[in-house]
């Protein structure tokens, strides 16, 4: 069957918008466990321990919720509600914009691409703070003087709430407003790429098998998800240099590994553990953006249709 006809749209709703925004909240208000995990894996000391046993050892020493949901969730969420909501609210629009049919590949990588640079400027603050909170993250004495486990070990914590909200103020009081774009320079780089590539493989996976007649309504999720999956994959490796990078960077005055660039913090990564450093987490990632791109676009294809009649066409 012939793939559904499509509306070219000439700017985004407050409807699309707002399915958007919802997506991203509620995508990691499920998957944070994930975002944690992949940022303290990434910053370990030890490289002895494999995955399974690193994370079952925060969750037998620290609990899921302290060591796993609760670091860095609030902050976490409204950058993702930021991000998300633009990238994805804007993508229509501007590949229409491009490219009226929406047939042209360079025009579907380019809308994801800047979507996802405004997106993850805007948001730059909130995901500094969730990252910091996440990488602090691990269990207090019971004086509260120092940490038992975690990055920061036999140290005493750095800030004062490992939610992320009292972070983000913290690190604006101590190191000024502009601080909150450290780094951001590396994240905004990876969100983009991040936006370009999931978008523009999920729309060029669900065309393609919208074309083969795989989009009847009935179909539709299965669609979603298959296409779902590709994106995953294609986002994950893209990005896994820059988010080994970003960590490394953002976290470093944390954990007593400050770096004066994201370039240096590149160079110390590939001195110690070589090219392959860059792909250190992968699976983890990958673990996070796999539930992460089928649970956003289902919920935003849904959403979507809820509020505007259609799925993203």
């Amino acid at each position: 069957m012939p793939p559904p006809r499509r509306t070219v749209t000439s700017a985004p709703s407050a409807p699309e918008l707002g399915a958007s925004c919802l997506t991203g909240a509620i995508v990691i208000a499920v998957t944070n466990p994930l975002d944690s995990v992949k940022q303290r894996w990434q910053i370990r000391q030890c490289n002895s321990a494999a995955l399974g046993s690193f994370t079952l050892d925060i969750v037998r020493s620290e609990g899921v919720w302290s060591g796993l949901w609760k670091p860095g969730l609030a902050t976490n969420m409204l950058a993702c509600s930021i991000s998300v909501g633009t990238r994805l609210g804007l993508y229509p629009s501007l590949r229409d914009a491009l490219s009226p049919d929406g047939s042209s590949g360079g025009s579907r990588f380019a809308s994801g691409l800047l979507g996802g640079a405004l997106g993850y400027i805007a948001s730059a603050p909130l995901f500094a703070a969730s990252r910091v909170a996440q990488a602090e993250a691990g269990l207090l004495a019971a004086d509260g003087a120092s940490y038992l486990t975690g990055a920061r070990r036999g140290l005493p914590p750095t800030v004062d709430s490992l939610s992320g909200l009292p972070t983000l103020r913290q690190m604006a009081a101590e190191r000024g407003v502009l601080s909150l774009w450290r780094g951001a320079d590396v994240l905004v780089a990876r969100g983009a790429l991040l936006s370009a590539t999931q978008l523009a493989t999920y729309d060029a996976a669900k065309r393609r098998l919208c074309a083969a007649g795989l989009a009847d309504g009935s179909r539709g999720p299965a669609v979603h998800s298959a296409a779902s999956l590709a994106a995953s994959l294609a986002l994950t490796t893209a990005i896994c240099p820059f988010d080994v990078t970003y960590t490394a960077f953002t976290a470093g005055p944390t954990i007593g590994r400050p770096h004066a660039s994201p370039a240096a913090a590149a160079r110390a990564l590939l001195r110690e553990g070589g090219p392959v450093v860059f792909l250190r987490g992968w699976l983890p990632l990958w673990a996070r953006f796999l539930p992460s791109s089928v649970l956003t676009f289902h919920i935003y294809e849904q959403t979507r249709r809820a509020l505007l009649g259609s799925y993203l066409q």
